[in-house]
């Protein structure tokens, strides 16, 4: 069993990390890469406020700005740290970054093959598919658009 979406399924095991005591995955992040890499948003109330970590295979420490609360974040707040997060602080946002990656690529076809790129699912969360498919396509478009203007030049 993978849950990963890797060019070649089943070459490797999922890796995540073992969750922590009273842990739960609130989002995954999968990748179409070729081992199918993930990165899992957890949660997990301590001294009663809930506190957040980013995971992923490689145990890379990710710059993660998360509220701590005792409540769960609303879809609003998730979303931005989902928006803003980075594998450390002099890198780009994460997914700002991965779809940049992937345009100056030929393997992920054209504009669609970059969207799909990424997978965000979440059994807490309704909606964060969609979230993701509209900033995609939002960054698209602007994209597209200064590529255009740069050729006019």
């Amino acid at each position: 069993f993978s849950r990963g979406m890797g060019m070649a399924p089943g070459a490797a095991p999922e890796a995540l990390p073992e969750m922590l005591e009273d842990e739960v995955e609130i989002v995954l992040i999968r990748m179409r890469s070729t081992l199918g890499d993930m990165m899992s948003l957890r949660a997990r109330r301590v001294d009663g406020r809930i506190r957040y970590r980013m995971v992923d295979e490689y145990e890379m420490s990710v710059d993660l700005a998360v509220p701590q609360d005792e409540k769960p974040l609303a879809f609003g707040e998730l979303t931005e740290v989902l928006w803003s997060f980075r594998m450390s602080k002099l890198d780009d946002p994460f997914f700002l970054s991965g779809w940049e990656n992937c345009l100056e690529s030929l393997d992920y076809l054209g504009w669609d093959g970059i969207g799909a790129f990424y997978s965000v699912t979440s059994e807490f969360y309704d909606g964060l598919e969609d979230w993701y498919d509209d900033r995609y396509q939002e960054w698209a478009a602007a994209e597209q658009a200064s590529r255009a203007e740069d050729e006019e030049e």
